[in-house]
């Protein structure tokens, strides 16, 4: 799942007309088309992010593992076209897929893959730490994120501890930094959903993980960073089948 800001607006109206958002406000056009956004087949929930100019920045879709990512951006595109005469960049458009019943199982790991070891967190009244231990094959990575105050972020912790075991296997002047983490209900289920900038040279992508909470939210704020990056990090690796394996939360 993968954001490209892009140097052009990411909204636009059509022949240079005012197209339908302009008969009502735009907080409550982006609220009716987040909202139709779910009518989509497949769409469990579906946010827009737009900044104060007025302007969609993202458009996060998470969706059931029944349909093609790309067959769910096309059809959201199709949309905001039809119903509300807008047009934004495919590149916004980011769709994360949860996992059907009996998928996860197909998805243990092999030879080559990044496995998640374990997570450890120490929190008091003046701050808290956190390290994540991550794996392939012979080789270990352990990152580590601390903080200051007893503010209650220890998810952004965890996740943080992430992106610095899996900044290890990066390239030089290459950087993973969290931008958002939030815990959402879908489906009457809790899913943690976050948000990750990759930055290196003069590229810059924006990343989407999700997982399933399941009763361990440790470890599930895990698995939803290593979804972020999953099959990002081969591009980094001089094998080809390098990708994080992503284990369910609720696996014993």
């Amino acid at each position: 799942m993968v954001f490209d800001e892009g140097s052009r607006s990411d909204l636009t109206q059509r022949g240079g007309k005012p197209g339908k958002a302009g008969s009502r406000s735009w907080s409550a056009l982006v609220e009716e088309a987040g909202g139709a956004i779910q009518e989509i087949g497949g769409v469990v929930s579906a946010r827009i992010r737009s900044s104060r100019e007025g302007e969609v920045e993202e458009v996060h879709v998470v969706a059931r593992g029944t349909r093609k990512p790309k067959e769910i951006v096309r059809d959201v595109e199709t949309l905001l076209r039809a119903r509300y005469d807008l047009e934004i960049d495919h590149r916004k458009i980011s769709v994360a897929r949860l996992s059907e019943p009996g998928e996860a199982a197909e998805r243990r790991a092999p030879p080559g893959r990044v496995n998640f070891k374990g997570v450890s967190l120490r929190l008091s009244r003046e701050g808290g730490e956190a390290e994540v231990e991550l794996a392939c094959e012979d080789r270990h990575w352990v990152g580590s994120a601390s903080a200051r105050g007893p503010d209650g972020g220890w998810p952004r912790l965890i996740a943080q501890a992430t992106l610095d075991a899996l900044s290890q296997q990066l390239p030089p002047g290459s950087y993973l930094e969290l931008s958002d983490l939030a815990s959402v209900t879908i489906a009457d289920q809790d899913v943690v959903l976050l948000s990750v900038r990759y930055s290196g040279g003069q590229q810059s992508e924006l990343l989407l993980g999700c997982a399933s909470v399941g009763g361990d939210l440790q470890r599930s704020v895990v698995y939803a960073t290593l979804h972020a990056l999953n099959r990002f990090l081969g591009r980094f690796s001089q094998s080809p089948q390098r990708e994080v394996i992503l284990e369910p939360p609720w696996t014993p």
